[in-house]
């Protein structure tokens, strides 16, 4: 890594900048609605071929922008943009570690929740692998939830956006306060859903 976790370098709004510097407005829907919609896209370092590998990186700008258009955003960004940027700032920071990368199209300037746009985007690569401690865990002490997780009838879980995990902090903050690390999630017909920010695979 080039950069230390705290001067690491982002992309916003079509520039490469030191976190920092990096500012959003306040007062955006994104900042007091949570509106943005978002990927969480793992790469993975491969140490014999020094190469570090974006996992179905296209299937996750399709994901993305689908959110965008659920939740009915005015999206001026492209799959190859979105592509073209997550290489951009990943080259920047000069990465040998495995990542988590976020990567969020919000809403920006002075609207409401009910907004469409302008629609800005930043992306910020997380290095998990020497600077996170809950990243490296052995196994996980899991409680099943007293929340439900979200449906389409109400906050449809199709669409990665930001207010959608208020639901998961509720079931995470639970299981943290009752002593474990994580919950699982039942869906409205009691059956298993998710975690807070995971899948889950039996």
């Amino acid at each position: 890594m080039k950069y230390t976790l705290e001067n690491r370098r982002i992309w916003l709004k079509g520039e490469i900048l030191n976190i920092k510097n990096a500012k959003i407005n306040v007062l955006a829907p994104t900042s007091q609605f949570g509106l943005n919609v978002f990927e969480g896209i793992p790469c993975y370092w491969n140490e014999a071929e020094e190469q570090l590998y974006a996992f179905r990186l296209d299937d996750h700008c399709k994901r993305l922008l689908q959110s965008a258009r659920l939740i009915q955003l005015e999206c001026r960004y492209s799959k190859n943009d979105l592509k073209s940027a997550f290489i951009d700032v990943i080259k920047a920071n000069e990465y040998d570690e495995n990542l988590s990368v976020r990567q969020t199209l919000f809403v920006d300037g002075n609207g409401s929740w009910g907004s469409e746009g302008p629609v800005e985007m930043f992306i910020a690569p997380i290095p998990r692998v020497r600077t996170n401690a809950e990243y490296n865990k052995k196994g996980l002490h899991c409680c099943v939830s007293s929340w439900k997780r979200i449906n389409d009838e109400t906050l449809s879980p199709r669409i990665k956006c930001g207010a959608n995990y208020i639901n998961s902090r509720m079931g995470q903050r639970e299981a943290l306060r009752n002593g474990y690390d994580t919950c699982i999630f039942l869906n409205e017909r009691g059956k298993i859903a998710e975690g807070p920010g995971s899948s889950l695979f039996l």
